[in-house]
């Protein structure tokens, strides 16, 4: 921090602990693809730094948008979701009032752009995985319905 490095918050000031409090903002929106604003409530300043005691939870600082005084000005993030995270958006408008209500069945991204399906505990990397030919074949519906859609 300001072209020295830090090996604990306790050489920090007040104001470099507000910096990278706001910094890892920032970086939490970005990673999680969530507009900053909306992941952080607006609270009164905490007095907490000041005082020596450890900083509150990320989630609990303001964002401060310095020189913009206007709210027009604030343009909405656009959060584009993946192919997979579409498709299992429609699988589960598909799972309640079925065979398969109870249980939880999601479909995630792995490494290097893999498949995984989550069937509660288990993970199963890539629809031939699951051992469940029914959830095999409702995934591969899904998925279908999903090509469909998205021409």
């Amino acid at each position: 921090m300001d072209g020295a490095r830090q090996n604990g918050k306790e050489t920090l000031t007040p104001e470099q602990r507000r910096r990278l409090v706001s910094m890892l903002v920032d970086l939490r929106a970005w990673v999680e693809k969530t507009p900053a604003a909306a992941a952080v409530p607006e609270i009164q300043p905490d007095h907490a730094v000041e005082a020596g005691l450890p900083h509150p939870a990320v989630a609990a600082i303001p964002l401060v948008n310095k020189g913009k005084k206007d709210e027009k000005e604030v343009k909405p993030v656009v959060v584009l979701k993946s192919m997979v995270e579409q498709i299992d958006e429609l699988l589960q408008t598909k799972l309640p009032g079925g065979p398969y209500q109870n249980r939880d069945i999601h479909l995630t991204e792995g490494p290097g752009g893999t498949v995984l399906v989550k069937d509660g505990l288990k993970k199963y990397e890539g629809i031939d995985a699951v051992p469940d030919a029914e959830i095999q074949a409702l995934i591969r519906q899904t998925v279908t319905e999903w090509e469909k859609s998205s021409r």
